[in-house]
């Protein structure tokens, strides 16, 4: 979606490489971890619930 420009933000600094990539086994994990990048604070991640 980036790199294809349909994103109006991060389409004018495509193109974009992916550096690093995790996997989890566990979906409510994988989920905790979004959540916890998205806001940048374990205290707010319960806003993600």
């Amino acid at each position: 979606m980036h790199n294809a420009g349909l994103v109006p933000h991060t389409s004018k600094f495509a193109p974009w490489y992916r550096e690093t990539a995790i996997a989890f086994r566990d979906k409510e994990k994988a989920f905790a971890y979004e959540c916890y990048l998205k806001t940048g604070n374990r205290l707010r991640q319960s806003l993600c619930y």
